[in-house]
This record gives structure tokens, C-alpha cells and sequence, in this order.
């Protein structure tokens, strides 16, 4: 599947939120390399915003010209980090993450 968008286009293709039992996974497709699965242990439930938060980093990462693999890590480990507390904080779901406390750590 991401061969085929990539073919329309963009050179490099996430595909993001794939479950599994007790993980979420990232498909990452870059034209003309490997392709990797970035895997990490599902956290809480969904959130609203960690998808847009997931998305900024990356943006960064790339204009900065950080490599994709690299930079959804990035994300992934943030977006990680922020939800565990998050949900130490016990916020609603609606809530988003409570990713404030980490900005910092982006770099």
C-alpha cells in the first residue's frame, strides 16, 4: 500500500496506528530503501491530538533535514513519554496528551 501511494508522489509513505494485541506499530516507506516497522507498547487509549503532535515532529525532524527513520523515533519515543504521563495525570481522554512538561527535550 505505500508502494502504491508512494508511486503517486510522495517519496516517503508512514502509515501510523497499526494494532496489535498490547503494541502500535508505524509502517515507514522511504522510495529506493528498507522499509522498517517502528513498534512500542500501547499506551492508555486513544487521545485526541496525538496524531497532530506525531505529525509536527516528524515536519521538524525533515526541515531540518533529519533523517525519517531517526525522526519518527523521535516522535514515537515523545509521544510514549508524554502519554505515560499523561495517564499518571489521569486526564480524560479529550484532554489530548499533556506533552508541555517534555517540549524541552526536542531537539
Amino acid at each position: 500500500m505505500a508502494e502504491d501511494l508512494s508511486s503517486k508522489g510522495p517519496s516517503r509513505v508512514i502509515i501510523t496506528g497499526l494494532g496489535g494485541n498490547n503494541t502500535i506499530s508505524n509502517y515507514v516507506y522511504e522510495r529506493g530503501k528498507d522499509s522498517q516497522i517502528i513498534r512500542t507498547l500501547k499506551i492508555g487509549g486513544n487521545r485526541s491530538g496525538t496524531g497532530d503532535i506525531f505529525t509536527a515532529i516528524i515536519s521538524a525532524c525533515l526541515v531540518k533535514g533529519e533523517p525519517l527513520i531517526p525522526s519518527v523515533r523521535k516522535a514515537v519515543d515523545f509521544i510514549v513519554k508524554t502519554l505515560v504521563y499523561t495517564e499518571k495525570l489521569g486526564l480524560p481522554w479529550n484532554y489530548g496528551l499533556a506533552f508541555e512538561e517534555y517540549l524541552t527535550e526536542l531537539k
